[in-house]
């Protein structure tokens, strides 16, 4: 008889000490998110750098490749190159001059990714003035160097944009400028291998 009493003692210790266990736990958790609010409010880029390895280390977002918009103007033409649709490099010319971003298949840019809306974003570039963008509305926000758009802002070539969950790098030209010819006997190795 003593030891059924006993064992039904130790199984009552045994679901009290799982309960403070648990409780523990649950104490633990909520300091370390405390301390990660901490963190993002001081180094808010550092969500940025996180979001960006895991789009370079998760194959089945990018395939392997760090994301990118490259914006050119060229006399009066301007357009865009990106790997941001199906992480294969793409040459856009939009006549008006806006690349809209988005999961919708309309978008100029459509990237399958859940954390973007239909309509997410847009590039659009203002004659003598640069590449804007802008957010439009969407619901997991848009931010460039770690900062909310909550307006449009001109981007700077190797700005950091975050769209939803997907990051990737900006790059604009600065210097458009026709090279030499190449000297005839670079032309002759060339030619010859």
């Amino acid at each position: 008889m003593t030891d059924i009493s006993n064992s039904r003692f130790f199984t009552l210790s045994d679901s009290l000490n799982l309960a403070d266990s648990q409780e523990t736990e649950v104490e633990r958790r909520l300091r370390l998110y405390q301390i990660f609010v901490k963190l993002y409010e001081r180094h808010h880029n550092l969500l940025d750098e996180i979001l960006q390895l895991e789009n370079i280390y998760n194959p089945t977002i990018t395939g392997a490749k760090e994301l990118f918009l490259h914006a050119v103007v060229s006399d009066r033409d301007a357009y865009v190159t990106t790997n941001l649709s199906e992480a294969v490099s793409h040459c856009l010319h939009q006549a008006q001059n806006i690349w809209t971003i988005g999961s919708d298949s309309n978008c100029g840019i459509t990237v399958l990714n859940q954390q973007l809306s239909g309509y997410h974003a847009a590039i659009q570039y203002v004659n003598h003035q640069g590449f804007y963008l802008k957010d439009l509305n969407s619901t997991h926000g848009s931010f460039v160097n770690g900062e909310p758009v909550y307006q449009s802002i001109k981007l700077k070539d190797g700005d950091k944009i975050r769209l939803g969950s997907v990051c990737f790098s900006f790059f604009s030209d600065q210097v458009y400028q026709f090279l030499s010819e190449v000297p005839e006997e670079i032309l002759l190795l060339i030619n010859n291998k």
